[in-house]
């Protein structure tokens, strides 16, 4: 079957388009019919990878191809071919791949017909239907196609994210500026993937750490390795074998640190080859084997990790039956709210709960029970029992952090007691982090956390919620985060023993921060 990939990073000097060109070269040498696309068309130069191989060029490129199609659309005429467009590139005698550039290198005029090209102008003539027909042509020609996207968001940045590709390639560095860039565009490219005119199948999502240093910082990459385990949670399960662990999966395919390919544009397969463990070429091909077998040949990929155990059981789904008796024990709460109360802030959690229960109403089978403190405790009855008993009977913590949020005793106590039961039950995270403020402050195993990103949220009444787009988006992503990780709650057990670690609670707690005796808060 045939595939469309698109490589994309959110920040440049990733080594995307370096990549990109090095999995063409493997393609190809695997004997398939390879088209790549160089769609960077405000930073382009992909055909500058392949001066080592022979080449057959034309006078075209993408950029040009599309100022003609533009044109067509515009006045009825005649639309152009592709095909008038490609160059070949003889990998060696017997094996070769198509290459469409961006037109830069053949076209004088490049930087202006890029600045005149509206694309606005070119979707609302019909050019939508074009890029459909044109993905159907690519497909019906060739085994893969390969397009390598422009950093950041831009208006082709979708055509490349949402409507062309079948997998997204998402690339990204250490840092949390890729890394948490990357998801964002993943999360909104499956959001945009769902609203699209044209059918579809769910876009397949393999991220990929790059220049990636494991050697001389054994420690740092390792716990950066878990972080990318946390926060790309979920990302891969329509392919990922579920006995291996995402964090294998990272460390396996990753695309080491090379200094030498930092210099010109080097082909590491030509230069280096892809037997060394060590060198960018045996990341590049293994992650080739993945995307050459459309995800089936994990062991190629990954090695032995991707073997089946012998002891491994596939977990049984649990089916919770109705009560039948008054007195049963079982979960009380979906949600149990935690954040630290005061000013501004209990308006605005208050207010975003109301409105997460509605968005979650139509995620879940059944409305959401959420506990809240404030509104849910009973009179009369002592208030730390009731708490205790809502934190052991709620299936999830959301928790909304704020600089203030760990140095409360009452709020850290929340935070560990769900740890404990994640490092119990083994049955995956139970918590959900809204980074509201402070995030720079956050203790380390928090960070390592995936968190939902409100920092951008200016914490506003009631009365102005709903005309926020930013408060929009968030609901939808935790509504749709929330309930994924529901079904993977383990079964309530009402002998489940948690024993607070004073140490665990130390290690969050800011320095400065001494915890009061327990009270009502």
């Amino acid at each position: 079957m045939s595939t469309i990939i698109t490589f994309y990073s959110y920040k440049g000097g990733v080594g995307r388009s370096m990549a990109m060109a090095n999995i063409a070269v493997l393609m190809a040498q695997r004997g398939l019919k390879v088209l790549a696309v160089d769609w960077d068309l405000e930073a382009p130069g992909l055909e500058r990878y392949f001066s080592y191989f022979e080449q057959s060029t034309s006078s075209g490129g993408l950029l040009p191809f599309f100022t003609e199609v533009s044109d067509a659309l515009r006045t009825g005429g005649p639309l152009p071919n592709y095909q008038q467009h490609v160059w070949n590139i003889n990998v060696n005698t017997e094996r070769s791949f198509a290459l469409i550039p961006s037109g830069r290198d053949t076209h004088t005029h490049y930087a202006a017909m890029l600045e005149q090209f509206d694309w606005h102008r070119f979707f609302s003539e019909g050019g939508g239907d074009f890029i459909e027909r044109l993905r159907e042509a690519w497909l019906a020609a060739f085994d893969i196609v390969l397009i390598d996207s422009r950093t950041g968001m831009s208006d082709t940045g979708g055509i490349c994210t949402i409507q062309i590709p079948d997998v997204l390639v998402a690339m990204f560095t250490a840092n949390d500026q890729s890394m948490l860039g990357v998801l964002d565009i993943i999360h909104a490219a499956q959001r945009g993937r769902q609203q699209l005119a044209y059918d579809r199948m769910p876009l397949t999502i393999l991220p990929v750490a790059c220049r990636f240093s494991s050697f001389t910082e054994f420690q740092e990459s390792s716990t950066w390795l878990n972080r990318f385990a946390d926060h790309f949670s979920g990302i891969c399960d329509d392919w990922l074998l579920p006995w291996v662990p995402l964090r294998a999966m990272f460390e396996r395919l990753k695309i080491p640190q090379v200094d030498w390919f930092g210099f010109g544009e080097r082909l590491a397969v030509v230069e280096q080859g892809t037997s060394d463990p060590s060198s960018i070429g045996f990341g590049l091909d293994r992650i080739t084997d993945l995307l050459a077998s459309d995800f089936n040949d994990l062991e190629a990929a990954l090695g032995s990790v991707a073997r089946q155990p012998s002891d491994w059981k596939r977990p049984e789904r649990v089916e919770h039956s109705p009560k039948t008796t008054a007195d049963r024990e079982d979960y009380k709460y979906d949600l149990y709210v935690s954040f630290h109360h005061g000013g501004v802030l209990n308006e605005w959690v208050r207010t975003f709960v109301d409105n997460l229960v509605d968005w979650l109403a139509l995620e879940l089978p059944r409305p959401p029970q959420v506990f809240f403190d404030t509104k849910d405790l009973v009179p009369g009855e002592p208030w730390n029992v009731q708490i205790e008993d809502a934190i052991k009977r709620s299936k999830l913590l959301l928790a909304i952090l704020t600089p203030a949020y760990f140095a409360s005793a009452f709020c850290t106590r929340e935070w560990v007691m769900f740890e404990e039961r994640e490092r119990i039950t083994k049955c995956g995270p139970l918590i959900i982090p809204v980074l509201v403020r402070g995030g720079q402050h956050l203790p380390e195993r928090v960070r390592r956390r995936k968190w939902l990103d409100a920092s951008n949220i200016t914490l506003v009444s009631s009365q102005s919620w709903n005309a926020s787009k930013e408060n929009y988006l968030l609901l939808q992503e935790s509504a749709s985060s929330i309930a994924r990780m529901l079904e993977n709650v383990a079964p309530y057990d009402p002998d489940l023993n948690i024993v607070l670690n004073e140490e665990a609670l130390n290690e969050l707690r800011p320095p400065s921060t001494s915890f009061p005796e327990r009270s009502a808060q």
